[in-house]
């Protein structure tokens, strides 16, 4: 009776494993963090850097303010967004660095963003990034041109919460990004690599760039990215 008890209980036991490993599994692929319908965004930030490696002052670009648009669609994990740097600087703050045909100080970068996996896991341990995918970005600072482009993960929150102001961030210093692992909606593991934001100068090679800075998006209504 007591090794049919013990029989019982390990069958029991190795149930509710494969249930769970089959749970976490259909949580890593399923189509999480979707927006519950369209919502246009906007967003404000206070200032930030650019860096390029290996760092150091003059290889920093600083916009003391940033603003952002873009619009969260229905169901879908990608959109486009339209980002200002504005007051932005290099070489502490001696040279005013603008985009091409913005005005002085303002320097515009398009591109597209994917929602994705910052960590696995279920429940509250699921985390999401914002996954930005920049145009080529060109830049003027004195007499040198920069040419940006790559991608930039940045960290979203909240999820799971009825809210009309979300609050998005990147990080990173003197040129080393500190987010450059994420898990598409399969549970893949994807790292950035080659693929980060590069800054070439003056037509030279594109060297590894981070960006550092905060913003709050707002919406007009109470908004939900749901799990």
């Amino acid at each position: 009776m007591i090794n049919r008890i013990r029989l019982l209980f390990v069958a029991f036991s190795a149930v509710a494993v494969l249930g769970a490993v089959a749970s976490a599994t259909a949580s890593a692929e399923s189509p999480l963090f979707l927006p519950e319908r369209t919502e246009a965004y906007t967003g404000k930030g206070g200032a930030g850097t650019l860096a390029v490696l290996p760092g150091g002052i003059t290889k920093e670009i600083g916009p003391k303010e940033l603003e952002t648009t873009g619009t969260f669609e229905a169901g879908a994990r990608l959109g486009a967004f339209h980002l200002d740097f504005k007051k932005a600087t290099a070489g502490g703050g001696l040279l005013t660095c603008t985009g091409l045909g913005e005005a002085s100080g303002v320097v515009l970068m398009l591109g597209t963003w994917h929602l994705v996996y910052d960590k696995l896991g279920t429940g509250g341990e699921l985390g999401v990034a914002f996954l930005f995918l920049a145009e080529a970005t060109h830049l003027e600072c004195g007499s040198k041109l920069f040419v940006m482009t790559g991608q930039v993960l940045c960290l979203l929150s909240p999820v799971e919460t009825l809210t009309t102001s979300f609050t998005v961030k990147c990080e990173g210093s003197k040129g080393d990004p500190k987010e450059t692992v994420y898990w598409n909606e399969k549970g893949e593991e994807v790292k950035l690599g080659e693929s980060g934001l590069l800054d070439a100068e003056n037509e030279g090679t594109g060297e590894m760039t981070s960006l550092n800075t905060e913003a709050k998006l707002e919406t007009k209504s109470t908004f939900l990215l749901m799990g």
